[in-house]
């Protein structure tokens, strides 16, 4: 049986909605206050909590977020987390990155919950099958984000993927009280893949 949650998937990794559940909650908080994933995401916010994730998440799992917020799963175990948006829902944060202003370009952020999957291909596995998704099935011009400078497991993944550099811009998020540099990356549409009908 398909599970209606699921946006993609590629043999034994897939991509589904995050649930309006205490078991997605909790594994979310779970993966957050993981050493590897603190370092890097909401850094200078008080760590997640239960009830934080849900007042944060709960909007994104019940529709009422221009972002929708997904689980990575391999061979259908949660091993992480991936967040895809429409950069015009988030316009001034689009200028204040230089993202190119287009109606149809999206934005994603991901990490891996579980260390033990880190630098085994996982990653840019599950970046590119929501980068698939989002071109064929959300008519995506471009994807773009941003990444630490510093962050060269990172950059070798969205690289793998066909991201490529285009800049460096300050993040709109602090990490001790100062704004770091991070690279702006941006994949385009590749021209085999046809738009929704």
């Amino acid at each position: 049986m398909t599970d209606p949650d699921e946006l993609a998937r590629e043999g034994d990794i897939a991509i589904r909605r995050m649930r309006d559940e205490p078991v997605d909650y909790a594994q979310l908080v779970q993966w957050r206050s993981e050493p590897h994933v603190a370092e890097l995401w909401d850094v200078d916010e008080p760590p997640l909590t239960y009830e934080r994730a849900i007042e944060k998440y709960g909007p994104r799992t019940r529709g009422a977020s221009p972002t929708t917020s997904c689980f990575i799963q391999l061979s259908d175990r949660p091993v992480g987390y991936i967040q895809c948006y429409p950069w015009s829902a988030y316009r001034s944060e689009a200028d204040a990155l230089g993202v190119l202003e287009d109606p149809n370009a999206w934005g994603i952020d991901v990490f891996l919950g579980e260390a033990d999957l880190l630098s085994t291909g996982t990653g840019s596995r599950a970046i590119s099958l929501m980068m698939r998704f989002l071109f064929a099935e959300r008519d995506a011009s471009l994807v773009a984000l941003v990444t630490f400078v510093g962050n060269h497991r990172a950059i070798r993944a969205y690289e793998k993927c066909g991201f490529r550099k285009v800049r460096v811009v300050k993040d709109t998020e602090t990490i001790g009280g100062e704004y770091p540099d991070c690279w702006l990356m941006v994949a385009a549409r590749p021209s085999g893949i046809m738009a929704p009908p």
